[in-house]
């Protein structure tokens, strides 16, 4: 009686809540326009909302395969129509069409072929009056301009042939970072369930698949870059898949530091699992099914005898065994004690020099050539100047839901009276590449589980210190996040799409009031996960 009643809520739950989020995706990519804020935050926060009830409440295998399904459809959903919360694809459309053509798209700016009254099949000024950037150098990688292209050649004249195929390639990426992710927390033995934190997050499916966002491809190539290395010890592929999320999106750059010591062949002997496991997340998210004290009969083979649901033991979670040391989480209150040991000590450096560094070199030397035979169709006596202008203006001139920068921005105007961006940015910048150095310099667990913590505090550092954070850009925190037991990038991708506010205003104007709660509760979690961490460490040990 007591199973047929948990199959009954389980079978409610995917159809009420399958029901429901297809709607939600339906009336979010098809009748929601992004100046509509009110229509679009409701969608979403009970997009979100549901989204967090799905993964709280999924405690077997079959409900997990079905919400990944559910997840896969809800982007299918959004393949076939036009973005309507993001106007790049017209940038996209106008670079595919050059490259058809034989026209670098790094050569002039669009606004050039329009005051020379180019004859550019293509190039129309009704294009190119929905250009968002039509003064500034194109700044999309290889990977990008290659699906640009193939959008263009299939579709040279309709603008939702070419949305189609670009979709239709971040589509396939997705499925690709799913299996992925799914395969490395088995590979960790970390719960199966985590994979919802990526496969159903609304930011993803609404930014990536339906706004034509190459986060997409950049994480998939990541991901496929960690798979080959850790799972297949494939690592000269590994190189080369490394490269290739480089090709789609700059920001995996930050992470070859970390890759060093890793790669180089240091071993971590602390990590001792054990097959059993208690531990849990963060109460907000915490696995129920783990920590509710209920327990299942199995027989061998994963059967059971009382007649509820099985419970598979993917869904079990890692712990170290109480022989070995206890599983150490990195967080920037240890950067003291670190910087510490690291000067008193000089097994760090005996470390190094211990590496294998040929296969160091020959890894990076590949990711180094598999760049240049990307980038040389494009490389030429303008590609450095413009690409360069481009990234100086990203730096310098751009400004969009930062934090740090935002409050030292106010600073520079109560002390200097004028906006200090062209000093701040490249100030920050600096500063978010030493933390990431630092990262690297002080880590002591050298798994690969662990390098997903690393990265993730890597590329929070980098946008907590930069000018511009559009709701995308946390796409690569959420993906990591998945892998370690923080959590604030799930409530920042929550957060985050209060700033489409700014669009609902009959002129575009940042509503600054949003960004503060928007980083006041994000760092307001950080700060507690942090505290939490500690404390459960020292409760452990």
């Amino acid at each position: 009686m007591i199973g047929l009643v948990f199959i009954m809520k389980d079978l409610i739950l995917k159809i009420g809540a399958g029901v429901v989020l297809i709607i939600l995706v339906y009336l979010l990519g098809y009748e929601t326009a992004r100046s509509d804020f009110s229509q679009l935050i409701f969608l979403y926060g009970t997009f979100f909302l549901v989204y967090l009830g799905v993964f709280h409440y999924t405690k077997t295998p079959k409900t997990l395969t079905f919400f990944i399904g559910l997840a896969i459809f809800l982007r299918l959903l959004l393949v076939f129509t036009i973005p309507n919360f993001s106007d790049d694809l017209y940038r996209f459309i106008w670079d595919g069409r050059l490259i058809t053509q034989g026209i670098n798209p790094f050569d002039h700016l669009p606004s050039y072929y329009i005051e020379n009254n180019s004859s550019i099949t293509g190039l129309t000024p009704e294009l190119y009056a929905q250009l968002n950037s039509p003064k500034y150098f194109t700044i999309y990688p290889p990977v990008n301009q290659v699906i640009f292209a193939t959008a263009a050649w299939l579709f040279p004249n309709s603008i939702w042939g070419s949305s189609l195929v670009m979709k239709s390639f971040l589509f396939l990426f997705e499925i690709g970072s799913i299996f992925l992710i799914s395969d490395l927390l088995k590979q960790f033995r970390l719960p199966a369930k985590n994979v919802l934190l990526y496969a159903l997050n609304p930011l993803i499916i609404i930014e990536i698949t339906g706004n034509i966002h190459f986060e997409g491809a950049m994480i998939f190539f990541l991901l496929l870059a960690i798979w080959l290395m850790v799972v297949k010890k494939r690592w000269i592929f590994s190189a080369i898949a490394f490269a290739l999320s480089v090709a789609s999106k700059l920001l995996p750059l930050m992470f070859l530091p970390l890759l060093v010591r890793r790669v180089g062949g240091l071993k971590d002997k602390r990590l001792n699992y054990s097959k059993k496991d208690t531990t849990g997340t963060f109460p907000l998210w915490r696995d129920e099914m783990l920590s509710s004290g209920k327990k299942l009969k199995r027989k061998k083979g994963g059967g059971n005898t009382n007649g509820s649901i099985t419970q598979d033991t993917k869904f079990l979670p890692p712990t170290p065994s109480r022989g070995g040391e206890s599983q150490s989480s990195f967080y920037p209150l240890d950067l003291i004690n670190s910087l510490s040991d690291f000067i008193k000590s000089r097994v760090s450096i005996t470390e190094w020099l211990g590496l294998n560094w040929k296969k160091v070199i020959t890894y990076f030397s590949i990711i180094g050539i598999t760049l240049v035979l990307l980038f040389i169709p494009l490389i030429n006596g303008v590609f450095l100047s413009n690409f360069g202008d481009s990234l100086n203006l990203y730096f310098q001139k751009f400004e969009f839901n930062g934090s740090l920068y935002y409050f030292f921005r106010w600073i520079g105007f109560q002390v200097k009276g004028y906006n200090i961006i062209g000093t701040l940015g490249p100030v920050l910048a600096l500063s978010a590449l030493t933390g990431i150095l630092l990262i690297t310099l002080l880590e002591k667990e050298m798994s690969w589980e662990k390098v997903f913590e690393r990265m993730l505090f890597a590329v929070c550092c980098y946008l907590f210190c930069s000018a511009t954070v559009h709701p995308w850009y946390v796409a690569m925190p959420i993906v990591f996040c998945v892998f370690t037991r923080f959590r604030f990038p799930i409530l920042w991708s929550g957060l985050i799409f209060l700033t489409y506010i700014n669009y609902s205003y009959g002129e575009y104007s940042e509503n600054l009031w949003m960004v503060g709660v928007e980083y006041v509760l994000v760092f307001s979690y950080l700060i507690y996960e942090l505290i939490y961490v500690s404390r459960h460490k020292k409760t452990s040990a």
